[in-house]
């Protein structure tokens, strides 16, 4: 009984704090995540997919953030990638008959695991993207005219759940 009081100190400390995820500028990340895969056969982790509205008044948009595969401050690796996920991730945008759309790529470093306490640090880099009047997709501020690929079609989402669901398109909402 002498060892019973450290042990059930310890015990308590460690699940009040296990439950803690790391809380970023969009979000809670959570350990276990959904997944995006891209026609080539690649897969993304998605941190979240959410429903933005904003206070200015500009039209309502859906994020799309994601774990980079390679620093985010190689921008135009990222600007590559987007072209590549866009496809993707348009027919959710779409789908809910949006103008606009956040692509952010996130670098995430966890230190420790779960059912431990864990941390970690972030790096991110993001693009806005709206629906020009000719109903192409261009990234705002990208001086070049451009206009992303387009969708794979209404009937292609390629988001899936951790547990291997597909996420289907509608008022998807997470937490704040």
């Amino acid at each position: 009984m002498r060892f019973g009081w450290p042990l059930l100190a310890a015990l308590l400390f460690t699940s009040g704090l296990s439950g803690q995820e790391p809380v970023g500028q969009f979000g809670p990340y959570h350990w276990q995540n959904k997944q995006l895969r891209l026609p080539g056969g690649d897969t993304l982790t998605v941190f979240r997919v959410k429903y933005w509205v904003f206070n200015d008044g500009a039209p309502p948009g859906l994020q799309l953030e994601y774990e980079a595969p390679y620093p985010v401050s190689d921008t135009a690796a990222l600007h590559q990638l987007l072209r590549r996920l866009w496809p993707a991730f348009v027919p959710y945008v779409e789908s809910m008959h949006l103008s606009n759309a956040i692509v952010t790529a996130t670098n995430m470093t966890r230190h420790g695991a779960p059912p431990l306490p864990w941390t970690a640090t972030f790096h991110s880099w993001g693009y806005i993207v709206r629906r020009d009047s000719a109903g192409g997709w261009r990234v705002k501020g990208d001086g070049t005219g451009e206009v992303l690929p387009p969708s794979l079609g209404p009937d292609v989402f390629l988001i899936f759940e951790a547990s291997g669901s597909r996420v289907m398109p509608g008022p998807i909402r997470e937490e704040p």
